[in-house]
């Protein structure tokens, strides 16, 4: 702000018409200036004199003290809505971040578990060949021992379903536990 733009509002302060950002720009500009400065304690102890003389109020003893205090009061009230504003904004980005990083966890969690029911909707009998192939799929190398249970024992034969030869194994991993639990051998 420049002299002359400061002294056109000298007015408009002492009647405080001024707005939040031509008072900040003012004051800072009044706090540099010592011209200025002066010409303002001036008008300011003119028109806030007459006014309590008009009003029939006891006058000021010390016009620059007052002008000072509403000065500082005034510089404290734009820094304090300044760090409002500040905190307010700050807050906001905050909220946004983790709104959007909530949105994203959930996002990536809806995603895998799309996944995994598109794979599991995808697989065959053949996805399990890996873990169970040597049990299930080749039947020359499963060995069982007889054991007297009422379950039935025997390989399934090869038009069994994949159900059919994953119960089967089941059954004999858990006839083979037993057994290992017994301390029996297997053959």
């Amino acid at each position: 702000m420049t002299c002359l733009e400061a002294q056109t509002k000298i007015m408009a302060f002492i009647d405080n018409k001024l707005t939040d950002e031509e008072l900040y720009d003012f004051v800072r500009h009044i706090k540099h200036c010592q011209n200025c400065s002066e010409e303002l304690e001036i008008y300011y102890t003119l028109l806030v004199g007459m006014k309590q003389l008009d009003n029939n109020e006891n006058l000021s003893v010390n016009f620059k003290k007052d002008l000072d205090r509403r000065i500082e009061d005034t510089l404290h009230r734009i820094n304090q809505t300044n760090k409002l504003r500040k905190s307010s904004v700050a807050i906001f980005a905050l909220l946004f971040v983790g709104v959007g990083v909530f949105a994203y966890n959930n996002f990536l969690g809806w995603v895998y578990n799309s996944e995994q029911e598109l794979k599991l909707s995808r697989q065959s009998a053949y996805y399990y060949y890996d873990t169970f192939g040597a049990y299930i799929f080749d039947e020359n190398r499963i060995r069982i021992r007889e054991i007297t249970v009422s379950v039935e024992t025997e390989l399934p034969d090869k038009t069994a379903s994949f159900y059919q030869k994953v119960h089967h194994y089941n059954v004999t991993q858990t006839l083979i536990e037993n057994e290992a639990e017994n301390g029996q051998q297997p053959d």
